[in-house]
């Protein structure tokens, strides 16, 4: 910046003060800074409106539980153990002669999961923060009767 006239300033010393002001003032409401652990929250529009960034993403389990085409494959009263774990894999857990509905049956069961949580989202003009995650589950049990054919398949999704 330039001197100052006696009696005020001129317009670019007046816009450059504007601009410094205002860049000052976005911060702050913003929130502009660190949370900690947290992290960074930037700001977005004239609102205040921040974006929040992924954290966290966990995925456990055997991928297969969500490959429908493998488990189309599978025929009950014709696909055997070894064709089961040729198209699955090996399952999460096997559960050997379990009695279901009156038969004795031994369950493959595949499991699968995907979580992802997000940080924390500043919104200043209602003054609050919050936070969101995503969650993808899935779980095949695949029974076979006691000759190693599949006698059911039951599948469970949660998005």
């Amino acid at each position: 910046m330039g001197n100052l006239r006696e009696g005020g300033c001129n317009k670019g010393q007046g816009a450059e003060v504007l601009r410094a002001t205002v860049l000052l003032l976005s911060l702050v409401l913003s929130g502009c800074g660190s949370l900690g652990a947290v992290g960074t929250i930037g700001a977005l529009g004239a609102i205040g409106a921040v974006g929040a960034y992924e954290v966290l993403g966990t995925t456990t389990g055997t991928p297969a539980a969500n490959n429908d085409t493998a488990i189309r494959k599978i025929k009950i009263g014709a696909s055997r153990q070894p064709g089961g774990r040729q198209l699955l894999g090996d399952p999460s857990v096997a559960y050997p002669n379990l009695l279901i509905d009156g038969r004795t049956v031994d369950v493959w069961a595949y499991r699968y999961s995907y979580h992802r949580q997000d940080m924390l989202t500043l919104v200043p003009i209602l003054n609050f923060y919050s936070t969101q995650g995503t969650r993808d589950e899935s779980s095949v049990n695949v029974l076979f009767d006691v000759d190693g054919v599949v006698s059911d398949v039951r599948i469970t999704r949660y998005k």
